[in-house]
């Protein structure tokens, strides 16, 4: 399916899945209806939305279900981390391009992984060579045959288009979890296509999830508003590997704790963090509620168990990153590397920076440089720039975000009060777009209440917007504002306990 098609598809079915939703908000539940029970016409919907999240069987606008692509990076960079590391995937792939494709042209250009600038490919010869070094015989043969497979599902664009990307990036204990598939592949169509079925195993096991703990009806609507996102659609990462297991595990950890199990929902908070780091911002609820325990003489005994599963995890996972092939010092390189991309502004990052720097975001266009090297630095040089000078602005906004979400965190349980560390990520970090699928642990309550249509009309508008041509970076910038509106009310929704709530239904009544 083209993918002016598939958006109109997805606009269409989101302004239906909208509709729906509004009415579901502010009617009364027929008497002797539980309130978990989906409709008929909800679980049509569902079952619809399952087919768009997959563009109608077509995936992606190459047809392709792997993403050669994203395999390329995490594939590759995890069964090969030990000589790799974050700085020698690209360098290496031009070494081994050499040797088993030769015919194929070199790119004029690609990333040096050292410091994220583009150089001539002529200019990484000697790096190449180095990295090389790395390698025992067999294992460079090893690399050299699952590479070539790899570029054999790509047209010359489209591998040069690789080699300008952000190299591999995940933490040590992501690329432990990874090598366990990783090390058994060899990156043909048949094995690529079984490493992206992994994802949609993930994301099967969180809506099974949240059907269990929040009854069907909740679940309808996260499977409903999981296939119609538009931030977070398979084009982006589908058929990647393990890119959903964060999300999972947050999804988990709200159900655990949900049953008050809440070791377990502590070591799930863990394994989040030690796989994408943003998730530790999850931790907030959970503290505010632990400190309002204890200052009103409550039970805080769960907050023991929480603080012990999450603590044992962290250590099981800094000690899981040491076994990955570069020892401890994987976790040491996992940080240079993550300095490296601090001041790295993407077209489809989203978080609290974005809101702030909007006139400058928007204006991307006459910002660019004729050079061909750096095209983008007049743009990133003046978002570095205002930045600096807006550095006290967002501390004022960033603690007012902060304490908003603590406000309510304090009203609540610990289950919760989890989902109010999407507030926390917006405010911390500028996260790329796909990562927002995040939003669907607001819904994680027996009636999601009006988050659900906000979260539809967003998804609306964002689709309508691409179809009139809007560029990425336009978008997500006006995406960051929609995000930033929804979290805040979120938030004030819950600081009210309910009555809100209240409200709506008595208006429907």
């Amino acid at each position: 399916m083209e993918e002016t098609t598939e958006l109109w598809v997805r606009a269409a079915i989101s302004a239906l899945a909208l509709a729906l939703a509004l009415w579901e908000v502010y009617r009364k539940p027929p008497t002797g209806t539980p309130p978990h029970r989906a409709t008929p016409l909800l679980l049509t919907l569902a079952g619809v939305a399952f087919l768009v999240y997959f563009s109608l069987g077509s995936f992606r606008p190459d047809r392709d279900f792997d993403y050669p692509w994203e395999q390329f990076h995490y594939g590759l960079g995890s069964k090969y981390f030990a000589e790799l590391g974050y700085d020698g995937l690209y360098a290496a792939s031009m070494a081994a391009q050499t040797e088993s494709a030769p015919e194929r042209p070199r790119p004029g250009l690609l990333r040096d992984l050292r410091d994220n600038q583009l150089v001539a490919s002529y200019g990484l010869v000697e790096e190449a060579d180095r990295i090389k070094q790395r390698f025992a015989a067999d294992r460079w043969e090893s690399f050299r045959r699952d590479h070539h497979h790899l570029i054999e599902a790509m047209d010359d664009p489209t591998l040069h288009g690789v080699r300008k990307d952000h190299g591999y990036n995940p933490t040590p204990t992501w690329t432990f979890v990874a090598q366990c598939f990783t090390r058994w592949s060899d990156f043909q169509p048949w094995s690529r296509a079984l490493l992206g079925l992994l994802d949609l195993l993930l994301l099967g096991t969180a809506v099974t999830l949240v059907w269990r703990n929040f009854g069907e009806r909740t679940g309808c609507w996260f499977l409903v508003v999981l296939g119609l996102g538009y931030a977070w659609r398979f084009s982006w990462v589908g058929g990647s590997i393990l890119r959903q297991l964060w999300f999972v595990s947050l999804v988990a950890a709200v159900c655990a704790l949900r049953r008050k199990r809440f070791a377990l929902g502590g070591s799930l908070v863990a394994l989040a963090t030690m796989l994408r780091i943003f998730p530790g911002a999850f931790l907030l609820g959970p503290l505010v509620v632990a400190l309002r325990d204890l200052w009103q003489r409550r039970d805080w005994s769960w907050s023991r168990r929480f603080a012990l599963g999450f603590l044992l995890t962290v250590v099981g996972c800094l000690a899981a990153g040491t076994t990955t092939g570069r020892g401890p010092a994987a976790w040491h390189e996992f940080g240079r590397n993550l300095d490296k991309h601090r001041h790295t502004w993407l077209t489809n990052n989203m978080g609290l920076d974005v809101p702030l720097l909007f006139d400058i975001w928007i204006r991307r266009p006459f910002l660019l440089t004729p050079d061909p090297l750096q095209p983008g630095a007049g743009w990133k040089e003046a978002l570095d720039t205002a930045a600096q000078q807006r550095r006290a602005g967002k501390l004022v906004f960033c603690g007012a975000l902060l304490f908003l979400a603590a406000g309510a965190a304090w009203r609540h349980g610990p289950s919760e009060a989890l989902p109010l560390g999407a507030l926390v990520v917006f405010a911390l970090a500028s996260v790329t777009s796909y990562y927002w699928i995040l939003l669907l642990l607001l819904l994680l309550r027996e009636r999601p209440g009006w988050p659900l249509p906000v979260l539809l009309l967003c998804n609306l508008i964002a689709c309508t917007l691409h179809l009139r041509g809007a560029a990425l970076y336009a978008v997500y910038g006006l995406g960051s504002w929609a995000v930033l509106t929804l979290l805040v009310g979120y938030a004030l929704w819950l600081r009210q306990g309910g009555r809100w709530r209240e409200r709506v239904e008595s208006a429907g009544q």
